[in-house]
């Protein structure tokens, strides 16, 4: 017979169940500071207590602490664990903490306990496209929706998923899902407009976001994004207005702060000291302090203030560096991979070229001149930009894991022509009618000779400048979508460089006529030599809108282009005195011992 419990543990149980409860109602009701005065009551009695560790890790998962909250939720796991909702949130955490294997490991563990538990799912989905694993994200928040079909935020995380993984129509019409059952989803309207504005629907996208400011007009994330539409339709004094707008009602979101800065060369003071509190602050979400920081870096190279400029780009890329582990010689042998199995691809299939161009690709590193080479072509009229689209990208690695240990030179050339008619209608449903359109996502320098095979009215333009400079422009930019970890360390960004150009340099030698090699330098020193040539090797009769000046970046407050090579020249100066490797000859060969 069980010997009954004694009144004083049966006391001291009754009381943390009643502080538990009464912290849960005000955690409910948004009072967090209350409801963790209570928790911290119940860990002073009892520090291993699963309730209390578990909530309190719930709040501070909601403040952005996620390293805390992973350290709480841990505890109670270890208590119970075999509680799905547990795991569940840990998984979440973990996520949050930059953790994301460890996320999927212990959500898949939640999910064999409860297999219908939906959040289980979108938050498993959460983590898969965390580490790029697109496809199986996008099963998982399908799996959540099946559960629960109404749930918006699981149409938003679907829409998320699509998005990296290639399916940008199919990702929008989960954002519009997700804002029709939630005409204030924020994360779906920031989404979907930012989504139009990178594929040649800018109109739109400030739309979309207008829309929905009209229903919450205090929502910063929104009047970042209406800020960024109104900069991509060159309304730049509207722009800095909206984004000053944002700043104030989140002085915290770093993200307009950077957007603040990128749009003009005007930086009043007290914005430097915004950046520079953000940047150091190492209570503030990591993401933010990134994003702070290139603003600041960019603010100090306009103000002249070139060291200065030069060590807070330093940070702010060592600081994304910790939240984004990279190795640059399993990356170099991808390249590698790729490489050969593209060159077994092409033997024994020989394409024929089309005299009618439908589709240009302008291809290079990021910051290589493509936004040049695509406003020069966007002002032709049979020409649509279409920004970057990851399209190719998605069906040359369903291409690849198809063939799978096969050698590449067996595929039946019918099944490489499929990929361009993929292509092709991937396109046309995203930019119904158009004509001629420019596709500018960097990684397709990877897959140029599949789109020589598949797509033969197809024209590649492929995009340089001088080593040094490229490395310089790439540190000094926060790139948000993935495929860019090499560029925040300068040795593995300088390797990751030299190996495109080494490779750019074969391919063009193997086929001269292949691509066109567009070099900013040269296009600057004779634009109209430079536009004739890209014009004719795309196929494009002479348009003298084609001519005009043009900007990539416009800013306020521009300067003069003297006064912009001035700026150039002293920063560079300084490049060289602080890394004089940057202009050394770069040896791009794997380390074997590594």
């Amino acid at each position: 017979m069980r010997k009954p419990a004694s009144p004083t543990k049966r006391s001291a149980g009754a009381e943390i169940a009643e502080l538990l409860a009464n912290g849960l109602a005000h955690q409910q009701a948004g009072r967090d500071t209350a409801a963790e005065a209570l928790y911290a009551q119940v860990l002073a009695r009892d520090p291993n207590q699963p309730g209390a560790n578990h909530l309190l890790g719930v709040i501070r998962l909601k403040q952005g602490r996620a390293a805390e909250a992973v350290d709480f939720i841990s505890r109670s796991v270890r208590q119970k664990p075999r509680d799905p909702q547990y795991l569940s949130n840990l998984g979440v955490a973990l996520n949050n903490a930059g953790r994301p294997t460890e996320a999927i490991d212990v959500l898949y563990r939640a999910l064999a306990l409860k297999p219908d538990m939906a959040e289980a799912h979108a938050n498993l989905g959460i983590a898969l496209r965390a580490v790029r694993r697109y496809d199986d994200a996008a099963v998982a928040h399908r799996a959540a929706l099946r559960i629960k079909p109404n749930e918006p935020g699981f149409h938003f995380n679907l829409g998320n998923a699509l998005s990296d993984g290639g399916f940008p129509l199919e990702s929008q019409m989960s954002f519009r899902r997700a804002l029709e059952l939630r005409p204030t989803h924020v994360g779906a309207a920031n989404s979907l407009s930012l989504s139009l504005d990178r594929h040649g629907a800018a109109e739109e996208g400030l739309r979309v976001a207008e829309q929905v400011l009209a229903l919450v007009p205090n929502s910063a994330l929104l009047l970042m994004r209406r800020g960024r539409s109104l900069q991509e339709l060159g309304r730049l004094s509207e722009a800095e207005q909206s984004l000053r707008q944002s700043i104030d009602r989140d002085p915290g979101l770093g993200e307009a702060r950077l957007h603040l800065a990128y749009i003009t060369r005007r930086h009043e003071p007290a914005d430097l000291v915004a950046m520079e509190g953000l940047l150091r602050n190492v209570r503030a979400p990591v993401e933010q302090r990134t994003f702070a920081g290139f603003g600041l870096g960019k603010a100090l190279r306009d103000s002249g203030r070139h060291e200065e400029s030069i060590d807070t780009f330093k940070l702010a890329n060592r600081i994304n560096r910790q939240h984004s582990p990279f190795s640059i010689e399993e990356a170099l042998l991808q390249l590698d991979d790729e490489a050969r199995w593209f060159d077994d691809l092409e033997r024994g299939q020989v394409p024929e070229a089309s005299s009618e161009t439908r589709h240009i690709f302008v291809v290079g590193l990021p910051r290589s001149g493509k936004t040049t080479a695509e406003k020069v072509l966007a002002r032709h009229p049979r020409v649509t930009a279409a920004g970057e689209l990851p399209i190719m990208m998605r069906l040359a690695r369903k291409l690849h894991l198809e063939v799978g240990n096969e050698s590449p030179a067996t595929i039946d050339p019918a099944r490489v022509a499929a990929v361009g008619s993929d292509y092709r209608v991937a396109v046309q449903a995203l930019l119904p009618g158009s004509e001629v359109v420019v596709d500018t996502l960097p990684a397709n320098f990877r897959s140029v000779s599949l789109i020589r095979l598949a797509l033969p009215d197809a024209r590649i333009v492929w995009c340089s400048r001088s080593l040094p400079e490229l490395c310089v422009a790439i540190f000094e930019k926060h790139f948000t979508s993935g495929g860019h970890d090499y560029s925040n360390d300068l040795n593995d960004l300088l390797r990751y460089a030299a190996a495109h150009e080494a490779r750019r340099a074969t391919w063009v030698g193997r086929y001269p006529d292949g691509a066109l090699a567009f070099e900013v330098g040269a296009f600057l020193r004779s634009p109209e030599s430079s536009t004739r040539a890209l014009l004719d090797h795309c196929g494009l009769t002479w348009h003298a809108g084609c001519a005009e000046p043009v900007a990539s970046e416009p800013q306020l407050a521009e300067w003069s282009p003297e006064e912009q090579q001035a700026n150039t020249a002293e920063h560079l100066d300084l490049w060289k005195k602080l890394h004089p490797e940057l202009w050394a000859p770069v040896n791009t060969a794997v380390r074997t011992d590594a």
